[in-house]
């Protein structure tokens, strides 16, 4: 929504480098992509893993 309505905001400088607003935001949000990734393998691999066999159980072990 910031990239839409107020772009200028992440070409903001932050002090007297050339550092800017918008590029601690871009390797905040390459981080948060890896720890969601993250997330989603440890409950794939746990807690989708025990469901996917139970219902495998149930159905008699078609596949």
């Amino acid at each position: 929504m910031v990239i839409a309505f107020d772009p200028s905001l992440f070409g903001a400088k932050i002090g007297d480098g050339v550092m800017t607003v918008g590029i601690p935001v871009g390797i905040a949000i390459i981080f948060i992509a890896f720890a969601l990734a993250g997330i989603y393998v440890r409950r794939a691999n746990g807690e989708f893993d025990d469901l996917t066999r139970e219902v495998r159980k149930e159905l008699g072990d078609i596949a």
